[in-house]
């Protein structure tokens, strides 16, 4: 086997991209031997998941995976046994806020017990997403909250401090590997990815990614979810990707 010399890490979401759907948390058992070849050529894999630390961190165990996970959408990174807090605020006085006035449409993700800085909601209701993003974000400009902007995921909606996002926090674990983020390959499905594959060297979205993840991505995979992490992957160990 062979890799490019170009490639130092991939960097990876783990929901919509590691699972076998976007519907889905089922992950294809053939994804944590790749990774493991991945280590094994001295690629380095990182999580960069908007899901809990410690869901991310049990997922990267389990996986095979050495390098550093970043959770909660980038306020969080975990490598060498250590946290890192990436952000100065927290949302929790947002996730309050929008439990109160938006129970009828949403319902707190059981993570949240876990998370300290974003956090995360389920719509339970059907409803105009567009429309539901603006009244929460209206609500918590009226009430003074500048410092939390409000993003969907593909699997949950997200209160997220605005100080930090996948792309920043990408630029942490690479500093913590000793390696340029443009040696790294980034690969999600969501528009919340969006900072992270313009961080990244080379930005890959999946078949099945949000529209506007495809159009600044450098290239999109032939296969959806999880296949599309596995095409990638075979093409970087062959050594012929980029």
């Amino acid at each position: 086997m062979k890799v490019s010399l170009l490639i130092k890490a991939i960097a990876t979401d783990i929901d919509g991209t590691l699972t076998e759907t976007r519907n889905s948390y089922r992950i294809d058992p053939k994804i944590a031997e790749l990774i493991r070849s991945l280590e094994h050529l001295g690629v380095s894999v990182i999580i960069v998941s908007s899901n809990a630390l410690p869901v991310a961190v049990g997922v990267a165990r389990y996986l095979g995976i050495e390098g550093p996970i970043i959770g909660e959408s980038g306020c969080l990174m975990f490598y060498d046994l250590k946290i890192k807090v990436l952000t100065k605020f927290s949302a929790n006085q947002a996730r309050k806020l929008v439990a109160k006035e938006f129970g009828q449409y949403l319902a707190e993700k059981w993570h949240n017990a876990y998370r300290y800085y974003d956090f995360a909601f389920q719509i339970k209701k059907e409803c105009n997403l567009g429309t539901l993003l603006k009244e929460i974000e209206n609500l918590l400009r009226r009430n003074g909250i500048t410092y939390v902007k409000v993003g969907y995921s593909g699997y949950s909606i997200h209160l997220t401090p605005s100080d930090v996002d996948k792309g920043k926090a990408l630029i942490y674990a690479c500093r913590s590997l000793g390696i340029d983020p443009k040696e790294v390959v980034a690969i999600g499905d969501s528009s919340m990815d969006i900072p992270m594959l313009k961080t990244a060297g080379f930005g890959v979205a999946t078949a099945d990614a949000d529209e506007d993840l495809k159009n600044i991505a450098d290239f999109v995979t032939s296969n959806p979810s999880g296949k599309g992490f596995i095409e990638l992957v075979r093409r970087v160990i062959r050594g012929d990707f980029p």
